[in-house]
């Protein structure tokens, strides 16, 4: 079956531990898409999935070792939380084991530690917004859409700055209740808003207002 022959190659090209250390961009071979955490959520539970690069650090990952010899672990480069089994945001580490794909270059699988025989996937589409899944031998996915592609990318500026309180801030008007909704590009853009942008980044504060 192709799930055991991949499982083979896979443990046949397998490096402990790579990238460790390294700020990495993490693309689904098939298309492209990025590994993002959702509206840039800060918030642990939150999802992660798929999203075209946008280039803000939501969509990058700081790869930290782990006391397992061959485990890594994936956190968030803006929001500082962990990608989980679940496939969500945590702030406990999750554990997953990339492995290289033989004649691939920079292309890897990863598979959670807990379960080690399944693969980490997106749903089918090619579309923004698509939410990641665990496949495994009982799953009729193609080889190719289990096959990230990781390339090392230091040069987003990570977590949270100043930028956010200074614009809120300017935001509160006289007389007025107001709602912030901080959004980092490539979730979703609002329609109008106060622009701030430091350390290279934009950061977009869409307002909603209701009079007193």
């Amino acid at each position: 079956m192709w799930f055991a022959a991949f499982m083979s190659l896979a443990s046949l090209n397998g490096s402990a531990q790579p990238f460790a250390g390294k700020t990495i961009r993490i693309a689904l071979d098939e298309q492209g898409h990025v590994l993002t955490a959702e509206n840039s959520s800060l918030a642990a539970g939150s999802k992660v999935m798929t999203w075209s690069e946008t280039h803000v650090p939501a969509q990058r990952w700081q790869v930290e070792k782990t006391q397992d010899e061959e485990g890594i672990a994936l956190r968030n480069a803006y929001t500082g939380l962990y990608l989980h089994s679940s496939l969500t945001q945590s702030p406990t580490k999750g554990i997953w084991v990339m492995e290289p794909v033989a004649s691939k270059p920079h292309t890897f699988t990863l598979r959670p530690k807990e379960h080690p025989n399944m693969f980490l996937t997106a749903a089918p589409g090619n579309r923004d917004g698509v939410q990641l899944a665990l496949a495994g031998e009982d799953y009729k996915v193609p080889t190719c859409r289990i096959q990230w592609r990781v390339t090392e990318d230091a040069s987003i500026p990570t977590g949270l700055t100043s930028c956010f309180a200074t614009s809120v801030t300017a935001m509160v008007p006289t007389g007025a209740r107001t709602t912030t909704t901080m959004i980092l590009p490539g979730c979703a853009l609002p329609a109008h808003g106060l622009t701030c942008s430091q350390d290279g980044r934009s950061t977009f504060v869409r307002q909603r207002q209701t009079l007193t």
